[in-house]
């Protein structure tokens, strides 16, 4: 009879080891995916950022045009060095 109460209890702790691992797999999916949605929710902080030094820039830019017209930059690299500006040079 021993060897009935044996298999019972060896086939009690392997369900119980089955579940241990299904619960432990079950959280790691949850962790991850929390995880995941933390990254992103970076990942979109940062680009919402550059996006208002961006568009920052673009409005000073468009602020500080000399003159009565005011324009918008042509290009990007326009932010960078702006040239509507004489250089002054000293003689």
């Amino acid at each position: 009879m021993s060897n009935g109460r044996g298999r019972f209890q060896r086939g009690f702790t392997y369900l119980v080891a089955m579940f241990a691992v299904a619960i432990a797999g079950l959280l790691l999916a949850v962790t991850s995916e929390v995880s995941s949605h933390s990254r992103q929710r970076e990942r979109e902080k940062e680009l919402l950022y550059i996006g208002d030094q961006f568009r920052e820039a673009i409005a000073l830019y468009y602020q500080r045009t000399p003159g009565a017209v005011k324009r918008y930059p042509e290009k990007l690299e326009d932010l960078l060095e702006d040239k509507r500006y004489l250089a002054c040079s000293a003689t």
